[in-house]
């Protein structure tokens, strides 16, 4: 299985748990999900994927941020700062997106450091009433593939909605960075950028988005090194290592050419 399947098969499966979830009459936290896509996801036992969790205290309600960094033969880097928000199965909107300035710090926090700054939103509803075409070509026709979706955290500050309606158009299924792009030899970060910046592009002539933030994506260029504590856990996954800072919950590391060294 590759990992654009895994992680296809694992947004699939999200849907469905949320499906059983809303059955039951229950409701199931970002961190929660989070945590159980994370162990799917290193069970599939890519060796290409190191998840690295921080020994932290018990989070707080905001949820935490992730950091994904991508590499590949190129040896540049691609990190993406991700916060996961899950929908309202009551009213098809996501609750906490706008919570305490969150999306702002996200931003903030991701232009310091030189990351993208996106939302992982955990969906389920029937898709079929506010979405009139899809922008991902590899989702297969199958709305649960939209089970875990990403948003960029600029259109979501710039459209200030939680309902699905008002976002659907701007989301794309998580494992549409990972898979193959026609015509495109790239390496895995390169290939993930052209996707994200692709999206943001449509966002930006959709929205109204500063010229500030216009430039800082059309400008986004990949990274020649990870940050120190990427390179740390690259180096050894089970040295411990300090969160860089109180919002970041952990770090999921992709390099495309650990399967051609082993």
């Amino acid at each position: 299985m590759t990992i654009c399947e895994t992680f296809k098969k694992t947004a699939i499966k999200t849907w469905f748990r949320l499906s059983d979830t809303k059955e039951a009459g229950l409701s199931l936290g970002e961190e929660t999900i989070t945590d159980i896509n994370l162990l799917k996801i290193s069970l599939a036992k890519h060796k290409e994927i190191q998840v690295y969790k921080f020994n932290k205290g018990e989070e707080g309600e905001n949820g935490a941020d992730w950091e994904w960094w991508l590499t590949g033969k190129s040896n540049k880097w691609l990190g993406l700062r991700i916060q996961a928000k899950v929908i309202n199965l009551k009213t098809d909107s996501y609750d906490l997106l706008h919570y305490k300035e969150q999306t702002n710090k996200l931003i903030e926090s991701s232009r310091k450091n030189g990351l993208l700054p996106l939302y992982c939103l955990y969906t389920m509803c029937d898709l079929s009433q506010y979405v009139d075409n899809f922008t991902c070509n590899s989702y297969g026709g199958m709305y649960e593939t939209y089970g875990c979706s990403f948003i960029d955290a600029y259109v979501v500050k710039s459209v200030k909605e939680k309902h699905i309606r008002h976002l659907i158009q701007d989301m794309f299924p998580w494992h549409c960075i990972f898979c193959p792009l026609e015509f495109n030899n790239d390496d895995l970060p390169a290939r993930a950028l052209s996707v994200i910046k692709m999206e943001m592009q449509q966002i930006s002539s959709c929205h109204e988005i500063n010229g500030e933030t216009d430039e800082y994506i059309n400008n986004f260029a990949l990274s020649d090194e990870p940050p120190d504590y990427t390179r740390k856990i690259k180096k050894n996954i089970n040295e411990k290592i300090e969160a860089p800072d109180d919002d970041l919950a952990g770090i999921m590391i992709i390099d495309e050419t650990v399967k051609h060294d082993t």
